[in-house]
């Protein structure tokens, strides 16, 4: 693939996935763990300022590395970020689809025409991401959502159809069956379907939080089958599956904790959010990072992804350059801390968004002009938009080979 279609393509998927909300507003005060958490270092600074992470490294292990680095920097390309990377010790990214941008509108058990979703002239997103993998060997995680925080993204005829339905379970088999036709299922590292679902609202359809795990146990048990590779689980966010007062959305006051304790029956892993906000999209203190570590590890005895890791660097949102990279520094000491119980953590992203993008994003969770969630999403790169390394990808490199990554 040339260098000039690499970029093209890579822009093209930019635009095209599903974004994640990011949103972990609410207080997170789980269940306690029997292992004590780690107790904060005090943070350190060099002469002229720069953050230093104090730590006592361990290696990697079987622990795994990865980042979207799907948007490129002004004047950058995709085969720079891949690089970028690499030199960080990554092996994999992220790629989210909505259900409905892979699969038209059918009937019944009848699927409607797939589509590999453009990301570009003559570009397919699935295709794409096989290429990269196989040219520069980066895997991905396979997120596809059929809900998510905005809504629910299904081929228009199963709107209304409750997951526990045969056709729709149908119906999501052959849409999976489809992607690997495009992709070699040794490229994914894992599948996720559903992202946040903490959040999500499902409105009139009171059955959905028991329908939802019926419909995982079945592809599930479809994949195991089919693709026995593949471990597949869901995606909430932090305070999803660790603060006790978290009730689900239109689900008759059920508490996240113990609906989500129950659907780990149906999955291999758990996907986890983790952005410490407050409320209105403020960053919280650090040092609360080495209990949030604790709390998620003793929610769950299956292995635990963190899908999402960022902090911004505006002042809108009570972030800096210093506080971005003292946070991920609380990061990696938290997740050497419970190694044997997260194996791999993935940060969003590489480098900022342009202010428009943010922009769109807001306005796609009905925010727009909530000037604190726009920096929030705006700034979360390692590195500027134009891709200039921040502290925090600074301190990354020297930290992650520290733990042979």
């Amino acid at each position: 693939m040339s260098q000039s279609l690499k970029s093209k393509i890579y822009l093209g998927l930019f635009l095209i996935v599903a974004v994640p909300l990011f949103h972990n507003c609410a207080k997170n005060s789980g269940g306690q763990s029997e292992e004590a958490a780690p107790a904060p270092q005090a943070p350190t600074t060099t002469g002229d300022g720069t953050f230093v992470c104090n730590s006592s490294p361990v290696a990697k292990g079987s622990r795994t590395f990865g980042m979207d680095i799907s948007n490129v920097a002004v004047g950058g390309s995709f085969d720079e970020n891949a690089t970028a990377l690499k030199k960080l010790g990554g092996t994999y990214q992220s790629l989210h689809l909505y259900w409905n941008q892979i699969e038209g509108t059918g009937s019944g058990a009848s699927s409607g025409p797939f589509t590999d979703p453009s990301c570009g002239p003559g570009c397919g997103t699935l295709a794409s991401m096989n290429a990269v993998a196989t040219s520069l060997n980066i895997k991905f995680t396979l997120r596809i959502h059929p809900v998510d925080v905005p809504g629910k993204y299904l081929p228009a005829d199963l709107m209304s159809t409750r997951f526990n339905n045969a056709n729709l379970k149908t119906r999501a088999k052959a849409m999976l069956a489809f992607i690997f036709t495009k992709v070699n299922p040794a490229h994914v590292t894992r599948i996720l379907i559903g992202n946040e679902v903490d959040k999500f609202n499902p409105g009139a359809d009171a059955s959905f939080w028991q329908d939802y795990p019926n419909f995982l146990f079945d592809i599930n048990a479809w994949l195991r089958q089919n693709y026995p590779s593949l471990n597949v689980g869901f995606v909430t966010t932090l305070a999803g599956v660790t603060d006790p007062n978290t009730i689900l959305p239109s689900s008759g006051n059920l508490k996240a904790v113990d609906i989500f304790k129950a659907w780990m029956g149906v999955v291999d892993l758990l996907g986890v959010t983790y952005y410490p906000l407050d409320p209105t999209f403020r960053m919280k203190p650090n040092s609360g990072v080495a209990k949030d570590f604790q709390n998620l590890a003793a929610f769950t005895t299956l292995p635990i992804h963190l899908e999402e890791v960022g902090y911004p660097t505006s002042a809108t949102n009570g972030g800096s350059d210093n506080l971005q990279a003292e946070f991920f520094c609380e990061v990696l000491k938290a997740w050497d801390a419970y190694a044997a119980r997260i194996p791999s953590l993935t940060i969003l992203r590489l480098n900022d968004i342009p202010r428009s993008e943010a922009e769109g994003i807001a306005k796609t969770y009905s925010l727009s002009g909530n000037e604190n969630f726009i920096e929030y999403i705006r700034s979360m790169g390692q590195r500027s938009e134009k891709g200039a390394a921040k502290s925090a990808y600074d301190m990354l490199l020297s930290e992650l080979k520290k733990r042979e990554f």
